[in-house]
């Protein structure tokens, strides 16, 4: 690979490569007849090697404390740092627990529902570890089950 493979694409190198077909086309009625253009790119598609350190995404899920809900109307009195600031000791025990560790390159996100809400943590293993699950790549983890 050179250095003029690593380079970002122009919009021009871009737009040259996608294949545009104009149409015409009316509503149910057969009138108003209105012009629109379909694009298609040439992709590469994106294939995971499998290779590389286990990444496990770790869900906790809380019930909202209907007394601070009552003080906070829909948490406007908390912000989701603070929200995550709270719960932080108690997570960073139970990935304890489990031989895990925060990967401190993700950052945590905080999904709320009506009345819980989800903190989701990236970690990998500790240093002398194992996971026992066996990993999945992206392609695995993106294939429909079958039935």
């Amino acid at each position: 690979m050179t250095d003029e493979d690593l380079k970002p694409k122009t919009a021009d190198e871009v737009f040259k490569d996608i294949k545009k077909e104009d149409f015409v086309t009316t509503d149910k009625e057969g009138k108003d007849p209105w012009h629109g253009t379909s694009m298609q790119a040439e992709s590469t598609p994106l294939v995971d090697p499998g290779v590389g350190n286990p990444t496990i995404v770790r869900t906790f899920m809380f019930a909202a404390n209907p007394e601070f809900l009552k003080k906070n109307k829909g948490l406007r009195g908390i912000s989701k740092q603070e929200l995550f600031n709270n719960h932080w000791k108690l997570l960073e025990l139970e990935l304890w627990k489990d031989g895990l560790i925060p990967d401190e390159s993700v950052s945590p996100k905080i999904i709320f529902k009506r009345k819980h809400y989800l903190i989701q943590i990236v970690c990998k293993a500790r240093l002398g570890v194992f996971v026992v699950d066996n990993p999945r790549n992206l392609q695995d983890y993106m294939r429909p089950k079958s039935a």
